[in-house]
């Protein structure tokens, strides 16, 4: 790729495959087992291009994950994908095992409002929950699916949370 330092522009075009990404924290607190990431990601595949000014890019970003762990416990396969253009960014998100996506909508110039949509269908809570970190043999032979839907926005300029709303459409479980 390419950087103009002067004028502020990129052009750049990234591309892996089979990659394994392992994210960790930079401080812990000293109780956190050193040996477990925060997150490990397998079989990634990433492709990303970006052109024009650095405040205002022009491009795509997709990132593929066959595996991720989250602390050690298994989340599934996850897809992530952004597009920017016209000063605005279109994040979205999915994690198939949980039913679970997310979209989320950001403008680049200030008040920079955003948008956010998650949606849940028949989304497994026991292993949600196993993911958080509850034991296991908590919710030993307890099952729950739950489909719903939020959404929320704010600004980025005013770190609070403007407006909310969630809809649970049903929850099932014993």
């Amino acid at each position: 790729g390419r950087y103009n330092i002067r004028e502020r522009t990129l052009s750049t075009t990234v591309e892996g495959r089979d990659l394994r990404v392992t994210l960790r924290r930079l401080w812990s607190p000293a109780s956190d087992d050193p040996s477990v990431a925060d997150a490990d990601l397998e079989s990634v595949s990433v492709d990303m291009r970006l052109e024009g000014s650095v405040l205002r890019p022009l491009g795509e970003v997709s990132l593929t994950a066959a595996s991720v762990r989250l602390s050690g416990r298994d989340a599934g396969a996850v897809v992530a994908r952004a597009h920017a253009a016209q000063g605005q960014v279109r994040f979205d998100l999915g994690a198939p095992r949980f039913g679970a996506e997310a979209s989320a909508d950001v403008t680049l110039e200030s008040p920079r409002p955003w948008t956010a949509d998650v949606t849940l269908n028949g989304a497994d809570v026991v292993q949600a929950l196993m993911l958080l970190g509850v034991n296991p043999e908590a919710v030993a032979g307890s099952a729950a699916a739950l489909s719903a839907s939020a959404r929320a926005s704010g600004n980025l300029d005013t770190p609070s949370l403007s407006q909310a709303s969630m809809e649970v459409r049903t929850l099932d479980g014993q």
